[in-house]
């Protein structure tokens, strides 16, 4: 099973975590700020590096599980995100730029900029499985 984390408040987050009584450096990798904030996250299907990571005392604070999937392995992100395009999720009552940039910011843990066009917040929800039919540019 593979599992994604995210860090809470770093673009890029180093820390480690124990295992076996032996300290191992963990990466959160590829946060960007710009044009909308995306976290730094980790992608794993080490089982025991998942329970290091779930019992380790910056779990809930620092980082949290972002996704699991239990149907691909490691190999095949790139899939994983093409199916989420593909099937987007309507949300429904999103009529300006400002609910959108929110409703992300509420739901999906990112910091958009007020200042993006409306296709570039269409776009990054489309990314991330999710379109709004009532938001018009």
């Amino acid at each position: 099973m593979i599992k994604r984390y995210i860090s809470l408040n770093s673009l890029q987050l180093l820390t480690t975590v124990t295992i076996n009584d032996r300290q191992m450096s963990i990466a959160f990798k590829g946060g960007q700020s710009k044009p909308y904030r995306i976290h730094g996250s980790l992608i794993t299907d080490d089982p025991i590096l998942q329970k290091a990571i779930e019992t380790d005392g910056g779990y809930g604070k620092s980082f949290i599980i972002y996704d699991i999937d239990d149907q691909t392995t490691i190999e095949k992100p790139i899939k994983i995100i093409s199916q989420k395009r593909k099937e987007a999720t309507m949300i429904e009552g999103i009529h300006s730029a400002q609910m959108a940039i929110e409703w992300i910011r509420r739901n999906l843990s990112v910091e958009l900029d007020y200042n993006l066009t409306c296709r570039k917040i269409k776009k990054f929800a489309l990314s991330q499985g999710y379109d709004f039919p009532d938001f018009t540019e």
